[in-house]
């Protein structure tokens, strides 16, 4: 059982001091190469454009109201259905209407820096410079593979 216990005690030791009984050598010099990596960042396709519907608008005013009401039943089939609006309703909705123009613009200009700064920035039409016209050519291409 002595036996065993010493032996286990000098085989640990032996094996936790490694080739540092031996004695060491000189220490070898490592050189650290670093290289970039391109990341390659998927870029999704901008989104297809809006195509709006064209609507048709009725102005009535008290002069040409019977007219406008025998139309709007010949228009609509015999049924008489008239949404209302009024002047300062129709500016609140065209006021809407540019703020959302206005923030769509906006995150189409972010997202098209961050497609720039991303990309490895190919100038698809030859005018020496990266920008939206690019985006859409490389969309137009992508959606003709795609199909």
């Amino acid at each position: 059982m002595k036996t065993t216990a010493l032996f286990l005690t000098f085989t640990t030791i032996f094996i936790t001091s490694g080739c540092s009984l031996f004695g060491s050598k000189e220490p070898t010099e490592i050189t650290v190469i670093t290289k970039p990596v391109p990341l390659e960042i998927y870029q999704p396709p901008l989104p297809q454009e809006i195509k709006l519907e064209g609507i048709q608008w009725f102005v009535i005013t008290d002069s040409n109201l019977e007219e406008k009401l025998k139309e709007i039943r010949t228009f609509q089939g015999g049924d008489l259905v008239v949404f209302a609006m009024t002047p300062q309703a129709y500016e609140n909705m065209s006021y809407n209407l540019q703020e959302m123009r206005r923030y769509i613009n906006q995150q189409k200009q972010i997202i098209l820096y961050y497609r720039k700064t991303t990309a490895d920035g190919q100038d698809l039409n030859g005018d020496g410079i990266i920008d939206r016209r690019d985006w859409e050519i490389a969309k137009k291409q992508q959606q003709e593979e795609d199909t």
